[in-house]
């Protein structure tokens, strides 16, 4: 269990219209880097992605596919021809 110093929110967030619901948490104390607990790598702000440069996504919340709503839970997948920056 860990206490939560400091929450985040992306800028652009607006919970009644969606989208944006991204924030990062900075805990009250450190946690050791282990199998199960790591760093990940972020790109500098405005990095050119490629067109067809490989992306991946994590997360967890609604999906829909079709338009039609979808289990909550963990997903991941990949974004075939996406472009970022």
């Amino acid at each position: 269990e860990r206490a939560v110093a400091e929450v985040v929110v992306h800028e652009d967030y607006r919970q009644v219209e969606g989208g944006h619901d991204l924030a990062l948490a900075r805990l009250e104390t450190p946690v050791v880097l282990g199998p199960r607990v790591g760093t990940i790598c972020l790109p500098q702000p405005r990095y050119p992605f490629a067109f067809g440069t490989p992306c991946w996504l994590t997360g967890w919340g609604n999906v829909a596919e079709n338009g039609e709503p979808g289990a909550t839970g963990g997903a991941t997948g990949g974004l075939p021809g996406a472009t970022g920056g």
